[in-house]
């Protein structure tokens, strides 16, 4: 049974099949049809422009100073999140098993909405942990507008104070989503806030971390689905697909075990190292790593047996501080190749990082190998963040005059240039008989953006369905992406932490999909998917930090994983036009017609707004 024919039953009559608005002033009318939540809704574009009331405001985060030197230091608040011990174990326990899992429906408190600077009545309701805003009287053609926010795509709300020279007892809010598109709204009086407050203050930003988690829990109770998504991935089989022969006596590999996570807490269970090297130096190796997150395989490219492997920065410090253990690790991935070593971060922040006791890896400590350091000067979350709020912010804006150049000036596609070229770096290095390591300050951000499209543009299966499905499970669940974090799943509203490092990820994989469309299997549906849903705290594959925080919270049995609904509707993610005469994972590169339908091209010059996302 489908998503759809489960959310019917939970339908309540107060709440019909209603129409939604789209507050955007640059998209042309046209008639479209969406399933969004729960709803069938028909989406009528016009030209609502919500945010006009907010000036043009380009973010300017990314211009100080400060950033371009210690911001890439590792999070200081590592602790607070992964340092769970037995009794905060108990604990969630406990709250698991308590927990109520219940709808939540408040119907019609009155209010106004700011459009334009002028007030329109109109009406919020709750329903199905979604906020549903409704306005009246705002377009001739229609009596009600509709706009629907699930709880959790949450960003902030900012309270803007009374006037207290007016007699009247009103509150007037800016509440403000997770793509940075602001709703002003003003309340009747302090009761009808009160009434919107208490909701948002136990669900939406809830002071006990476990009600973020009901959203997922109540579409878990929704909805059911013939394939269960958690049980998709599998460590061994992955690396049998990519043809590395654990098994063999003469394998120069071996899987070692990270028993209840004793040596990272963000890695998987199991991790692939070169053979030969024991727990105990392992171990050593991974004190000298940021986070222990010590050098692991993650994609071995069987035409020319090399390798690409991921980590933390070393703990080099400002003294040049050496470890031997870790130089013989290096030493044995290089496997008497050339040895690349992909520093994520300009080189300016990879140095000030020796104040934190941080850096990168000098080549003198490595004399048995040749060790190229390559910076691909990608910024941090925080300029990050930055170019997101300016771009989503020079999309709502009225001037559409000007759109272009704000787009431009927002530096988000500047990003997107960098991740792909630099993933291209790693592909020739590959190709041209050089180990890869890739890695930035704490390797779960952009080292994952890096290793995800090196492994696209290198190998054809991760552009099938399941394939993108193992690349998403292995290097970004199991290898410890803060979805948590960096999706602002947490009780801080506007968190530091929150970046879409996701939605970036697959903003550069639609760009290369854009360019090579006829070699992909799934469309631009299931990014758009993907994306939508990172963020709206519906399946449990988002909202965790790393396999340590699934296994404690039981994601696996509370929540649905986001292939399950994937599986379930496959035929809307294909692409019709997909090559399926090219799927043939064993080429031989002798064949040069082969070798050339293989490889992925990219011009830069014809990068291009994701218009499926960012005006949808």
């Amino acid at each position: 049974m489908n998503e759809k024919n489960n959310d019917k039953k939970s339908e309540d009559s107060s709440f019909e099949i209603i129409p939604s608005i789209i507050d955007s002033n640059i998209i042309s009318k046209e008639n479209n049809i969406e399933k969004l939540g729960n709803f069938n809704l028909i989406n009528e574009y016009i030209d609502i422009p919500i945010n006009k009331v907010r000036k043009s405001s380009y973010s300017q985060e990314h211009n100080k100073p400060i950033d371009s030197f210690f911001q890439d230091l590792s999070c200081d608040n590592f602790e607070d999140y992964i340092n769970i011990n037995k009794n905060e174990e108990k604990n969630i326990k406990n709250q698991l098993k308590n927990i109520k899992i219940e709808n939540i429906i408040i119907n019609d408190i009155d209010c106004k909405f700011i459009i334009n600077e002028k007030f329109y009545d109109g009406k919020i309701g709750f329903k199905d942990y979604k906020i549903i805003l409704k306005i009246f009287n705002y377009n001739k053609l229609f009596n009600k507008k509709y706009y629907i926010i699930p709880f959790n795509n949450v960003l902030k709300k900012d309270e803007i104070k009374k006037n207290y020279f007016s007699n009247q007892d009103k509150v007037q809010i800016n509440l403000v989503t997770k793509d940075f598109r602001s709703f002003k709204i003003k309340f009747s009086n302090s009761n009808t806030y009160e009434m919107f407050n208490i909701v948002y203050n136990k669900y939406i930003m809830p002071k006990e971390n476990i009600n973020i988690l009901l959203p997922s829990f109540w579409h878990k109770k929704l909805s059911k689905f013939k394939i269960n998504g958690w049980e998709l991935f599998s460590f061994e089989k992955e690396f049998e697909l990519q043809n590395l022969n654990l098994k063999s006596e003469f394998s120069k590999f071996q899987i070692i075990s990270n028993e209840n996570y004793s040596i990272c807490k963000t890695y998987p269970l199991k991790c692939i190292i070169p053979k030969n090297i024991s727990i105990k130096d392992l171990k050593i190796c991974a004190e000298y790593r940021t986070k222990n997150r010590f050098p692991a395989l993650t994609y071995f490219y069987s035409h020319n047996n090399k390798c690409i492997y991921r980590s933390s920065q070393n703990m080099i410090g400002i003294f040049g501080n050496k470890n031997n253990k870790d130089v013989d690790l290096l030493t044995k991935i290089s496997q008497n190749f050339p040895l690349d070593i992909y520093d994520c971060r300009p080189q300016t922040n990879a140095f000030a990082n020796k104040i934190n006791n941080g850096g990168y890896e000098n080549p003198e400590h490595y004399p048995q190998i040749k060790v190229n350091v390559i910076f691909c000067d990608m910024q941090n979350i925080h300029y990050v963040r930055g170019y997101f709020k300016n771009l989503c912010e020079s999309l709502y804006l009225e001037d559409s005059k000007n759109l272009l150049s704000n787009i431009e000036k927002s530096q988000w596609y500047d990003s997107i240039k960098i991740l792909i070229e630099s993933s291209f770096k790693i592909y020739n290095s590959i190709i041209n008989g050089h180990n890869v390591l890739v890695h930035c300050s704490d390797g779960w951000d952009r080292t994952t953006q890096l290793c995800s499209m090196s492994q696209i543009l290198l190998d054809q299966r991760y552009r099938t369905i399941d394939g993108f499905i193992n690349l998403i499970e292995k290097d970004w669940l199991s290898f410890g992406h803060q979805f948590k974090s960096r999706n602002n799943y947490t009780n801080i509203e506007n968190s530091k932490e929150f970046c879409p490092i996701f939605i970036q990820f697959l903003d550069s994989l639609y760009q290369i999909m854009k360019q090579n469309y006829c070699e992909f299997e799934y469309n631009y549906d299931f990014l758009f998917f993907l994306a939508k849903e990172s963020l709206n705290g519906k399946y449990g594959t988002f909202l965790f930090n790393n396999d340590y925080e699934r296994n404690i919270y039981k994601a696996y049995k509370y929540t649905l994983s986001i292939w399950d609904y994937v599986k379930d509707n496959e035929m809307q993610f294909i692409n019709p036009i997909y090559n399926y005469y090219n799927d043939n994972f064993n080429y031989n590169y002798n064949n040069d017609k082969l070798k050339k339908n293989y490889e992925l091209n990219f011009n830069p010059k014809k990068i291009c707004l994701w218009r499926e996302y960012f005006m949808k």
